[in-house]
């Protein structure tokens, strides 16, 4: 099953993306304003991230973090390996390299199938890139205690179960309360960027001919 539904997302993200349509779905908003949007910024800064899917028991998962606590925009969140680009640095390398740093988990061991929509995060004054991998076999982590407070391999799966998706109000980093659609996995709450990238790469899966009924 996982090499029939990676191959079949690797066709289709070379497909037009669904973009701002599908991460919407998940968009944290402000009470009353539902349709307020920040325009990304001339000056913000470049990121990527790593949304990388493997095999456990030849079903897909996809490697998530916990972030630790820090001062910081992203503290204690749920997220992707990723980070700010470095001087001359394209995405995809920015990607791996956080993926290293962060998890301890080589490019040798992963292979880009593409991209999905860049995002603007007005919190933290980044675009966020988002890059596709896929792993042939599991893979083992080796997290940077200093950032990463655990590890959450999570069934891809549980992301296409309506009752994984809730909403509540958030206090964010900048002091608003926002009405944010989240996903509950592991019993915790994964909300902002990160849910609205893995909310398109559900799309771009369900988009694919081979998946529609599998992953649902």
């Amino acid at each position: 099953m996982f090499q029939e539904i990676t191959k079949a997302l690797e066709k289709q993200l070379l497909n037009p993306l669904p973009g701002v349509k599908a991460q919407g779905k998940m968009r944290p908003y402000l009470p009353g304003f539902p349709n307020l949007d920040i325009p990304p910024s001339p000056f913000a800064k470049e990121s990527a991230v790593l949304a990388l899917l493997y095999p456990i028991q030849d079903q897909p998962h996809i490697l998530l973090i916990e972030r630790n606590i820090y001062k910081g925009a992203h503290s204690g969140q749920i997220s992707f390996p990723g980070g700010k680009l470095e001087k001359n640095e394209s995405y995809t390398e920015a990607a791996a390299r956080e993926t290293l740093e962060e998890v301890g988990i080589d490019n040798g061991c992963f292979h880009i199938i593409g991209e999905l929509s860049k995002l603007f995060v007005a919190a933290s004054n980044f675009n966020i890139q988002p890059i596709v991998a896929i792993a042939d076999q599991a893979i083992i982590p080796h997290p940077d205690s200093r950032e990463v407070a655990q590890i959450l391999e999570t069934p891809f799966q549980l992301f296409f179960e309506q009752n994984r998706r809730k909403e509540k109000l958030i206090k964010s980093t900048m002091g608003m309360e926002l009405m944010a659609p989240y996903f509950d996995v592991h019993n915790k709450t994964l909300w902002g960027a990160t849910a609205m990238i893995i909310s398109e790469l559900i799309e771009v899966t369900q988009l694919a001919p081979q998946n529609k009924l599998r992953m649902r």
